[in-house]
């Protein structure tokens, strides 16, 4: 797990019961309105970076990062992310941005997931 320095997104990762083996990333921390935003800013790349990256086999990467960064990255489809809805992606490095969009996860819908995920 990777994680923004902030602490919401810290906390959420303790919350997930990874915070012993996630990495804070200050590039993934949520610059604000005010600061460099939108497609070419430093935290939209850094998001990108990280849905780029192909992990070891068997192994899966979590992002925990801000809204915000994530629309400016993957594009606007993902602005209207809700609080605790995960958006699953895969790296696709034969594909332009090198990522595709694979799922997104409401609260609502974890229950079915890990029910799911128990009974295979």
């Amino acid at each position: 797990a990777v994680t923004s320095e902030y602490c919401r997104a810290r906390d959420t990762a303790a919350l997930m019961g990874l915070a012993a083996v996630a990495e804070a990333d200050g590039a993934l921390n949520d610059g604000g309105r005010m600061a460099t935003a939108g497609p070419a800013s430093p935290q939209a790349e850094a998001v990108r970076a990280e849905l780029r990256r192909v992990p070891a086999p068997g192994r899966s990467t979590l992002v925990v990062a801000h809204r915000p960064n994530l629309a400016d990255a993957a594009g606007p489809a993902f602005a209207d992310l809700a609080e605790g809805e995960v958006a699953v992606f895969r790296p696709a490095p034969g594909e332009p941005p090198g990522f595709s969009a694979v799922a997104r996860v409401r609260p609502q819908d974890w229950a079915t997931v890990v029910g799911a995920a128990t009974r295979d």
